[in-house]
């Protein structure tokens, strides 16, 4: 999905100013897609020019004049034929699973660190996501986007039960490799 139709599916949630979108892409969808946040106000404009978005001028005092954005009728019949055809392909790009597969390089003693800061980073992330679904002004509210945050619990307990079952077999592996090298 490009950028262009990331700023339709932010503006399904409402008006927005092209800051609010792009710290929305920024934020929350940054975990979906990877979008540069120099394309948001081209993208934004472009999306005007085509009828797909109309703005409109906040005037504010002691700043500048706020241009809001928001989603016409065709954007969101765009946005939805653009996910009726997005193909659900799962892509991970992960420096975790790259230091893993260079695991033999790498001294035991470090794997245990890394694997350490892994179990850290999926135990923030775990709060971070059962905050958001218990959270009485979810920012997700919907059928959706529940679901995506019950998948992601479900997904970083697995990793967890994962690295922790697993993690000294792993690094017994590496001290026996290493002591066959000295």
């Amino acid at each position: 999905m490009d950028t262009k139709t990331l700023c339709l599916g932010v503006l399904t949630y409402g008006e927005s100013s092209g800051y609010d979108v792009r710290k929305r892409l920024e934020d929350d969808f940054r975990h979906f897609m990877d979008v540069s946040s120099n394309a948001v106000y081209p993208a934004l404009k472009a999306l005007e020019g085509e009828n797909l978005v109309k703005s409109r001028i906040v005037k504010q005092s002691n700043y500048p004049d706020k241009k809001i954005y928001s989603l016409t009728d065709s954007g969101r019949t765009y946005f939805t034929e653009a996910l009726q055809i997005l193909p659900p392909r799962h892509k991970v790009r992960s420096q975790f699973l790259l230091l893993l597969l260079f695991a033999e390089m790498l001294p035991a003693a470090r794997m245990r660190e890394i694997m350490a800061e892994r179990l850290a980073e999926l135990e923030h992330w775990d709060k971070v996501c059962t905050t958001w679904r218990q959270g009485e002004e979810s920012k997700i509210a919907g059928t959706g986007p529940h679901f995506v945050v019950d998948y992601a619990l479900a997904t970083i307990k697995a990793e967890m039960d994962f690295i922790q079952e697993n993690t000294n077999r792993l690094v017994r592996q590496l001290d026996q490799k290493g002591k066959k090298e000295k």
